[in-house]
């Protein structure tokens, strides 16, 4: 319980096989000078077990040097401009270690991560050396910027090989507004590409995002999970590039509704018959009626389960389309696609 600070000069040493335990409730805040900020004295076969938060805020390059074992089961957290942090000796993290922008987590030699890595700043193991990844890298920031941006880029010096997730986060479609897993070496794929969206963004047919670069590329995800309503078409070969194909929006309440409330639609509005491949009105035991009382839409493919009412306007349908319950009361219903009314 508490904080240990090591400032100025300050320097903790380790000695014939000691164990530091900084516990769940627990903090070490590095704030001084020294380089070595724990440290080893006469012998080595010392362990230091932080189950609690490491906290990197001094501007000096530092070592964990004890000559031994780091285990990491709580928190290394390296803050903005922070210079580098290295462990020497043996390293074992199942918990979380962040790297914020400025900030570099150095580990020469490679080390496995059980836990999650997370941030915008560097993981180094060496150029020849591999980070083996078996818990979850996850580039961008744990809190947003003023604009609440948390996306960036978190890069890898050396190799990595994965066979676990990878998460990635999609605010936008300009650089820096989505995240990127940057990899100097040869990069190992299998595992699990998970991909969010995030700041209201909402993905459009033939965005392209480039989430991960790497030297050498072997091989791709064995899964992947994307945002509801989109597919992406994955890049086989070099540098890892998503883009957008077929896109959906679902009516997303129970409730009855005009057609052109974009709050009602899962992704917005669909209205050129280009925005979305799928349209969809579909509430299980709910049965909306979904109104068109205004302007002119025109959709692909659409399926609606429910009831469309159209009172004014026009809708286009181009694409074959399934409509259980048609009132057609006043508006226009047009387009070169079939219609079935199935009235279930």
């Amino acid at each position: 319980t508490g904080t240990i600070t090591i400032s100025g000069s300050g320097q903790l040493k380790l000695d014939n096989s000691a164990t530091l335990n900084n516990n769940a409730d627990g903090t070490i805040d590095l704030t001084g000078k020294n380089g070595t900020p724990l440290a080893w004295a006469g012998s080595g076969g010392n362990t230091f077990n932080n189950n609690g938060t490491l906290i990197k805020t001094s501007k000096v390059d530092q070592t964990l040097g004890i000559n031994g074992t780091v285990n990491n089961a709580g928190m290394f957290d390296l803050q903005a401009n922070t210079g580098s942090l290295s462990v020497d000796g043996s390293l074992a993290t199942i918990g979380a270690i962040e790297v914020a922008s400025g900030a570099t987590f150095r580990k020469t030699g490679g080390f496995t991560n059980e836990g999650t890595i997370g941030g915008t700043g560097t993981v180094d193991v060496g150029a020849n050396n591999t980070l083996t990844n078996i818990g979850t890298l996850r580039p961008g920031a744990t809190t947003g910027d003023t604009t609440g941006d948390t996306t960036g880029t978190l890069t890898i010096t050396g190799k990595l090989s994965n066979s676990s997730n990878v998460n990635i986060e999609l605010g936008g479609t300009t650089s820096g507004d989505y995240d990127v897993l940057a990899v100097s070496g040869t990069a190992t794929l299998g595992g699990t590409l998970n991909v969010m969206e995030v700041n209201n963004f909402l993905t459009s047919k033939n965005n392209a995002f480039t989430v991960l670069t790497a030297g050498t590329r072997n091989g791709n995800f064995s899964a992947y999970n994307y945002p509801a309503d989109v597919t992406f078409n994955a890049s086989e070969t070099g540098n890892l590039i998503l883009t957008a194909g077929a896109i959906s929006t679902h009516w997303n309440t129970d409730a009855s509704g005009n057609w052109s409330t974009a709050a009602n639609w899962s992704r917005g509005v669909p209205t050129t018959g280009t925005d979305f491949d799928n349209v969809v009105i579909s509430r299980a035991g709910a049965d909306p009626i979904v109104t068109i009382s205004s302007g002119s839409y025109t959709v692909a493919a659409f399926t609606c389960d429910d009831s469309l009412s159209i009172t004014g306007g026009t809708l286009t349908v181009n694409g074959t389309s399934t409509i259980n319950n048609l009132n057609l009361s006043g508006g226009t219903l047009a387009g070169s696609g079939n219609v079935s009314l199935t009235g279930a």
